[in-house]
């Protein structure tokens, strides 16, 4: 049977909350938990949906408390690189191709700002899907675990980090396996709105915590192996000829 992990993008002061407290009371009401992706210091201006709320970082340190995960979602979310990184999704980015040590202050600048706060856990979700080596060299330096990003089909150990994951923005699975759906607040449709509601409300006993997905494991790593290859190369070509929103920030 599949599990889902509901993951959110791009948390800023700024961003749509009207729409986020839509899915987040939905989740509640069905005792649910996802994972968010914060900002620490955003300076990207197409993440600026609205006026900026003073409660913020309340408001994050209180969803930490009931539960959820937060991952730091890169620094100040501006690209500066066209490298695609290690997963080759897209063409820009804000930490591959840049120097290890570039890296390094970026990555412990962010979460200096998360400590500070007190929400820091040792995940990481790269913005636009785009990392490299001396992207996962630097995380591990810095005490980071997981990385919410990855194809495949189960979570899966690599260069020391385990990855989760993350391949569509909709509800989508075969029937197997640890699917994490991403949502951007600020760009939903409202008919994706509509449907990722329902989902919600008619799937709450397979949708997990973050921290449950990471212990699953496949019943074969070598078909996992596959999987992976697989996904990505499909989704690969998928997304080359039908140009499909799949999770992308």
């Amino acid at each position: 049977m599949s599990k889902f992990i509901l993951r959110f993008d791009d948390v800023t002061a700024t961003m749509n909350w009207d729409r986020f407290y839509q899915f987040y009371e939905a989740m509640a009401k069905e005792k649910l938990i996802g994972i968010i992706g914060v900002v620490p210091k955003n300076e990207d201006k197409k993440l600026i949906y609205g006026n900026s709320i003073e409660v913020y970082w309340d408001v994050l340190r209180k969803l930490q408390h009931e539960g959820w995960s937060i991952a730091q979602h890169g620094y100040n979310h501006k690209y500066v690189t066209n490298d695609s990184g290690i997963l080759g999704i897209n063409n820009r980015s804000e930490y591959a191709g840049l120097p290890y040590d570039v890296q390094h202050s970026k990555i412990r600048n962010g979460k200096a700002l998360l400590v500070d706060n007190g929400i820091w856990n040792p995940i990481f979700m790269p913005p636009a899907h785009s990392f490299d080596q001396n992207t996962i060299s630097a995380l591990i330096r810095l005490g980071f675990k997981y990385i919410t990003d990855g194809y495949g089909f189960y979570p899966y150990k690599a260069s020391d980090m385990t990855f989760v994951p993350c391949l569509f923005s909709r509800p989508f699975h075969l029937g197997f396996g640890v699917y994490t759906i991403n949502v951007h607040v600020n760009t939903i449709s409202s008919e994706g709105t509509d449907a990722l509601l329902h989902f919600i409300r008619f799937n709450s006993k397979n949708i997990i915590p973050f921290k449950d997905a990471i212990s699953i494991k496949p019943h074969s790593l070598l078909l996992s192996s596959v999987a992976r290859n697989l996904s990505e190369y499909g989704l690969k070509t998928f997304r080359t000829i039908n140009n499909s929103k799949l999770c992308i920030t």
